[in-house]
């Protein structure tokens, strides 16, 4: 793996968490990059669910995949 990145932004009640991964390598990178976007979700509503008894995690999946650079891109709403 050459870049690794995690951000969020929040859209109305939601936090999207962003994975991006970049990697030189031929080997797929997209459950490294999943796991990395489901522990900051489950980080974020660890510290919510006290504040929100309802808050809850959902769409954890691959949105875009470039094969010349394996650029992947996770996204899981909470």
């Amino acid at each position: 793996m050459e870049y690794a990145a995690i951000t969020h932004r929040v859209e109305a009640l939601h936090i999207i968490v962003t994975v991006e991964v970049h990697t030189i390598y031929k080997t797929g990178v997209e459950v490294e990059a999943m796991h990395g976007a489901a522990v900051t979700a489950l980080t974020m509503y660890d510290m919510l669910k006290p504040v929100d008894k309802e808050v809850s995690i959902s769409d954890i999946r691959l949105e875009e995949k470039k094969e010349e650079n394996l650029i992947l891109r996770t996204t899981p709403a909470l």
